[in-house]
């Protein structure tokens, strides 16, 4: 939450349990470090279609707004809040109804919006647009001219960096850069191909995690560095075998979410930390894999 006492959680789940009680939360729920809560979310009636659930795939909470993206066909008689939409009181209305996905983000006091959607609001709008003074907007200077997907958003070193696949713009494939203002930049000549979803700065190197094709400038397959000139290799020590999901700094520390193993041992983790010194395995063996996102809340990481 905007003051930081809640945990606003997404996904794909029905219920919470507080206490004795079964809380219809319908995939969006507020914790707050000891209990659940839903009493301000108006979750939709789904008491009489028990089957299905909203499915929440990305959710922001800014002053008095919630805003989320969702799959699931929740609400019968409004499908028109089916892909996005945000709660303001207790009244749920539709987010633009996109065309497809949308993913929500906070970067430098600033609200982003990616995912896939190429079409919001009626308006043709490709990329990353920002939520401005209660309107969606076109950011100046975007290079989009197709439908791309974002899934990956960084503030570092003064520009904004989006990630995911944006069709080699700018000579700069799956990832761009924007100065904030109107001036946007490719970053080392793009990664090449792939499936980009997380990007994170950590002093003077930009970490970018997903899954990497061969070729281009794929030095690893779901892991790589950007020395701010340059592509560079992710720390041979380890071979991850399933998709980087998300990817965060908390205290000076990197952490990296996905299923890997030291080359070596077979052991498989979900959950690497980097100091700037140090590769460590956090949470120990994960054999199941690991996918979804972190936030870091009262000093606790959740997964």
């Amino acid at each position: 939450s905007p003051d930081s006492s809640t945990l606003l959680v997404g996904g794909n789940f029905k219920y919470v349990r507080q206490g004795s009680d079964s809380l219809l939360a319908a995939g969006l729920a507020r914790w707050d470090g000891i209990s659940w809560s839903i009493s301000d979310l108006s979750p939709p009636p789904l008491d009489s279609i028990p089957s299905v659930s909203r499915y929440v795939l990305s959710v922001l909470e800014v002053a008095d707004t919630i805003f989320t993206s969702h799959g699931g066909s929740v609400w019968p008689n409004s499908p028109q809040l089916d892909r996005a939409a945000m709660l303001s009181g207790s009244i749920w209305e539709s987010f633009g109804e996109p065309d497809q996905m949308l993913d929500f983000k906070q970067l430098n006091h600033r609200y982003f919006v990616g995912g896939e959607a190429s079409t919001v609001f009626g308006s043709f709008m490709p990329g990353v647009r920002e939520w401005k003074n209660g309107t969606l907007v076109q950011l100046p200077g975007s290079p989009f001219t197709q439908n791309v997907d974002i899934f990956g958003f960084e503030h570092w070193h003064g520009k904004f960096y989006f990630a995911g696949n944006t069709w080699g713009e700018l000579g700069s494939s799956d990832i761009v850069a924007y100065d904030g203002d109107s001036t946007w930049s490719g970053v080392g000549g793009g990664m090449g191909s792939g499936w980009l979803r997380a990007v994170a700065g950590l002093g003077d190197s930009l970490y970018v995690g997903g899954y990497f094709f061969e070729g281009g400038n794929n030095l690893s397959t779901h892991v790589q560095i950007f020395d701010g000139s340059a592509w560079q290799p992710f720390f041979p020590q380890i071979e991850y075998f399933g998709q980087v999901w998300d990817i965060q700094t908390y205290h000076g520390a990197l952490y990296v979410f996905g299923s890997y193993h030291f080359v070596g041992d077979t052991t498989s983790y979900g959950l690497l930390r980097f100091d700037g010194r140090e590769l460590c395995a956090i949470g120990g063996n994960m054999p199941y894999g690991s996918s979804g996102h972190m936030a870091f809340f009262q000093n606790s990481l959740y997964l």
